[in-house]
């Protein structure tokens, strides 16, 4: 249905496409300059814009390529919401390609966005790479003025929700989503006084710290469980290969299910020095979900059980951010289906070999999808340890090709059984069930830190917390007082601030407190990581420092370079 909305002439910009001037776009916009922040655009506090324009570029996955290939940054190297950039990127290529394009190359101090295709989001690299990095053309990137914003502050207000929506409007959509960086130069954004800007830095800055010890402790994980195995190198892998009679068996001829590398992995289990059992002799039960004559998306409610897909398995937990949800009723009728608190997850059809553990803060059981089988544990077999088992390099590679199946693949019951797991001392279990639980941890709370500083960027522009709020409990930190801290995050929802009935974004603060005391102590803010391995730094920002609106010359400031190499 077609809508009108009648306009000022004063509100008219250089766009006189519709959809630039709907009713969400113009509320938004409204919000921000009825707020009591200070307003500026971006191209104050950036300089040397640019995005790099590559011909016939030719990419190998990192583990295909060469070691001499240069990782190829793109926005799937960023963390799901932006801010954290992995210089270990998925994509490599050729030197002599990235020898053609040295403007193309991540610099120190500079912010990215991605302002080509969906899901446009913003990161920061502090430091200058240890290794050359080229960056896709579809993210642009400039250097911050450090001198006038606190770096991990801009990531966070070009990322809050009123920016996100501000961001949406600017773009042009006919083949591809494309912000012109000129466009994006020109946003206006929340600037708030250096001690708040800080404030919300800090919790940028403390989330990739527990980023990183989240990642360490992931390491020491994949160490540790290496123990399991018999510890002989992977074979090389070749076209072809032999394949002794005693190793076939009578029900698998697919040559898929003797190549050396699934061999090697049969050899690496049965090699333990401990003992192996078929998984269907550690647990009371394994109960996939049903079928399609169980559920159809017309039992789809908006809030309800969720039902745990195999897309919501995702680096080892559960995420339920992105679920469905059935009725109690319908949950009800499918109760055989159920997973309960404390049972192992795993992927059984398309994507084979993902597990976790089913731990919500919000659910105490589940429904499952035909693609997600739940495993009961006996007492012989700790949850977290069967799930980090499962996870490892020969345990997917393990139920990969147990996996049949022609257009996709799938394991039954029977099959999914039929896996084999090291039975570790009890002991054993025990240490790597605490870690894994500490790297969750880490994680979620990282990931709750980020969402805390959109928030209270967005508290600031509703009006809802005070630039006062937040520098006194900025001061209060620098002096070792948490209390205003805690009373501010306290106030956190998962929407927002003070909203009633909603549930708390930190349900145990104590928990995120205890967390942070415990990263090193001498790793302080001023060493806290930056996600590439290198130190972060820390911008020491005066009120001064800060132009205020009518303050600011804009014709000091570079606009975007579009740089062929």
């Amino acid at each position: 249905m077609a809508s009108i909305t009648w306009l000022e002439a004063d509100r008219l910009k250089n766009r006189l496409d519709a959809v630039y001037y709907h009713p969400s776009f113009l509320s938004n916009e409204d919000r921000l300059l009825q707020s009591n922040v200070d307003i500026l655009p971006l191209k104050v506090f950036v300089k040397e814009g640019r995005r790099a324009i590559y011909f016939s570029t030719q990419t190998l996955e990192a583990e295909e390529a060469d070691n001499t290939w240069v990782p190829f940054l793109t926005a799937d190297d960023f963390g799901a919401d932006g801010f954290f950039i992995d210089l270990n990127s998925r994509r490599r290529v050729s030197p002599e390609f990235a020898d053609k394009y040295p403007k193309g190359e991540l610099r120190e101090n500079e912010i990215l966005v991605k302002v080509k295709g969906p899901n446009q989001v913003t990161a920061y690299n502090s430091n200058e790479p240890s290794k050359r990095v080229l960056v896709s053309g579809t993210i642009w990137g400039a250097l911050v003025r450090i001198e006038k914003i606190d770096p991990q502050y801009l990531v966070t207000a070009l990322s809050c929700p009123y920016a996100a929506i501000a961001r949406s409007r600017l773009r042009t959509n006919t083949n591809v989503e494309f912000l012109a960086p000129d466009d994006l130069l020109n946003l206006e954004l929340p600037i708030p006084d250096a001690k708040v800007q800080a404030y919300i830095g800090n919790k940028v800055r403390l989330a990739e710290r527990l980023r990183e010890r989240s990642q360490k402790v992931w390491l020491e994980l994949r160490d540790k469980m290496q123990k399991c195995f018999r510890g002989k190198p992977k074979p090389p892998q070749n076209k072809f290969s032999k394949v002794p009679s005693n190793k076939l068996t009578g029900n698998r001829l697919e040559s898929e299910f003797y190549t050396p590398l699934v061999l090697w992995a049969d050899e690496e289990i049965k090699g333990t020095p401990w003992k192996y059992q078929p998984l269907s002799q550690l647990t009371h039960r394994i109960k996939d979900g049903p079928g399609g004559w169980g559920v159809s998306t017309g039992d789809y409610v908006n809030y309800g059980i969720p039902v745990v897909r195999a897309v919501n398995l995702i680096d080892g937990e559960c995420d339920l951010s992105d679920c469905v949800f059935i009725s109690p009723k319908k949950h009800k009728e499918l109760i055989r289906h159920r997973a309960a608190k404390g049972s192992v997850l795993l992927s059984v059809r398309g994507t084979i070999g993902r597990a976790a553990v089913f731990e919500s803060e919000d659910f105490e059981e589940a429904s499952l999808n035909a693609a997600v089988v739940t495993i009961d544990c006996k007492d012989e077999i700790l949850p977290h340890y069967l799930a980090e088992f499962l996870n490892t390099e020969i345990g997917k590679i393990q139920s990969n090709r147990i996996a049949n199946g022609a257009v996709q693949l799938n394991m039954n019951l029977t099959e999914t059984g039929s896996n084999l797991i090291v039975v570790a001392p009890k002991d054993f279990q025990e240490e790597i069930s605490t870690l894994r639980q500490q790297r969750l941890l880490f994680k979620a709370l990282s990931y709750k830190l980020i969402i805390a500083a959109k928030l209270l960027v967005e508290a600031l522009i509703e009006g809802k917390l005070s630039e006062a709020d937040l520098k006194a409990a900025q001061e209060g930190l620098e002096q070792g007082d948490s209390t205003l801290d805690r009373a501010i995050l306290a106030r956190l929802t998962r929407k927002g601030i003070d909203y009633s009935n909603e549930p708390p974004l930190f349900p145990d603060l104590d928990a995120l407190y205890t967390a942070l005391a415990n990263l090193d102590a001498n790793q302080d803010l001023d060493t806290a990581d930056s996600g590439n391995g290198q130190a972060a730094k820390v911008y020491p920002l005066t009120r001064s420092s800060i132009p205020l609106a009518s303050e600011a010359t804009l014709d000091a400031y570079a606009s975007t370079e579009e740089v062929p190499g």
